[in-house]
């Protein structure tokens, strides 16, 4: 206010000095001469010049430039007043400006004053909360090494079952077999190799069963032949064999009772010492110790003519021992072959303890293991046995011209 007061007095102040420069302009100017030359000079009453001057063309002359520029700078406090007006403007301008610089500088504090007592806080909830979330790191990382402890006491494990079981199942004990399996299975049930040799022996389990049945039928239908043929040694060894494979089967066990109280029958007629005699050569040509029952049965012999039969019958084996016992390390052989996964190797192994002894037992049992391996079907070891078709039901008149001892020698 006080700033439009001082310009107004100042724009006043202007234009009185502009005026009285103007009177004294025209003061100095020189009345124009008149016509006779006068000697004195008229003085003009305002009012008369105005009348002159309505009346009369006027002359352009320096006076009157000077009187128009005088009159131009008249105006010039007018422009000052708009330059001081948007200067103050500018100032309202700048100052508004500054103005929002200082309240948007304060809202700024204010916002980083606020973060701050948030950061605050959340420190403190974190320092509060830190014995927590390290007991529940701890736990956690205790639960990890537990979990990581027994997922390698597991594999430990599951590693020894499976040794023990391949043991087991190189060396024909498959039931031992199965249990190990069956451990390493309850240890880790997602395991595939477990699952995969698991289901290997269960189904050779049972495929041996059918294979031991099978055996089993045909020890007990020669043994049945060798009875009706009077061969009372061969048949008791060949229902031993057939119990052995097959323990359930009630014909084998009926008739091997059937010879055993003809030989005890046999014995009681003997003296005590004879007739244990002859009870151990029996029992020792039912374990295939030939020599053995052959030199008991030559001494009995000369005593006791009804043990002629026995004699001829465990001179008929006397060589059988030694092929025997090299059909056995051919077994070994195959046992050894099968343990590296040589399994072409082992048939060949196995087909020579078959050549040596056709009643290897182990042999056919062994030659079913490695049979799924090669994909062979166990007509090969039913034909190394017993060439021609084995009857399900067997009876002496089926085959009267069956040879007193088909087994080659």
């Amino acid at each position: 206010m006080k700033i439009k007061m001082f310009l107004f007095v100042f724009a006043v102040c202007i234009a009185a000095l502009r005026v009285n420069g103007f009177a004294e302009d025209q003061a100095a100017t020189p009345a124009p001469s008149g016509a006779g030359n006068a000697a004195t000079v008229t003085p003009v009453t305002p009012v008369q010049s105005a009348i002159t001057e309505q009346t009369n063309t006027p002359q352009a002359s320096p006076d009157s430039n000077i009187i128009r520029k005088k009159s131009y700078e008249f105006n010039e406090p007018s422009d000052a007043v708009s330059k001081k007006e948007a200067e103050k403007l500018e100032l309202k301008r700048i100052k508004a400006a500054k103005k929002a610089a200082e309240k948007l500088e304060k809202e700024k504090k204010k916002a980083e004053k606020l973060e701050a007592e948030r950061l605050k806080v959340e420190r403190k909830k974190q320092i509060a909360a830190a014995p927590q979330a390290a007991s529940a790191t701890y736990e956690q990382q205790a639960k990890t090494a537990t979990r990581v402890r027994s997922m390698n006491q597991t594999s430990g494990r599951i590693a020894r079952y499976m040794a023990e079981a391949k043991e087991y199942y190189v060396a024909g004990d498959l039931k031992k077999a199965q249990e190990s399996a069956d451990k390493a299975f309850k240890a880790d049930p997602n395991n595939k190799d477990t699952i995969i040799f698991r289901n290997k022996i269960a189904a050779l389990i049972i495929r041996m069963a059918e294979v031991k049945k099978d055996f089993s039928e045909q020890c007990y239908y020669r043994g049945a032949y060798f009875y009706k043929s009077g061969n009372i040694l061969d048949a008791l060894l060949f229902m031993e064999k057939s119990l052995k494979l097959n323990p359930q089967s009630e014909k084998a066990k009926t008739l091997r009772d059937t010879i055993n109280e003809a030989n005890e029958k046999m014995i009681s007629n003997m003296g005590k010492d004879d007739g244990k005699k002859l009870g151990n050569a029996i029992n020792s040509f039912v374990k295939e110790d030939y020599s053995k029952s052959t030199k008991i049965f030559r001494k009995l012999q000369a005593y006791y003519p009804e043990v002629t039969d026995f004699l001829a019958v465990a001179l008929s084996h006397e060589g059988d021992e030694s092929n025997k016992a090299r059909s056995m390390e051919y077994v070994s052989e195959a046992a050894d072959n099968i343990k590296h996964e040589r399994y072409s190797k082992a048939q060949e192994n196995l087909y020579l303890a078959l050549e040596m002894d056709r009643e290897n037992i182990d042999a056919m049992v062994l030659y079913e293991q490695v049979r799924p391996e090669l994909d062979m079907f166990s007509s090969v070891v039913t034909g190394a046995y017993h060439s021609g078709q084995t009857p399900t039901e067997f009876n002496i008149e089926q085959n009267p011209n069956m040879d007193k001892n088909p087994v080659a020698r």
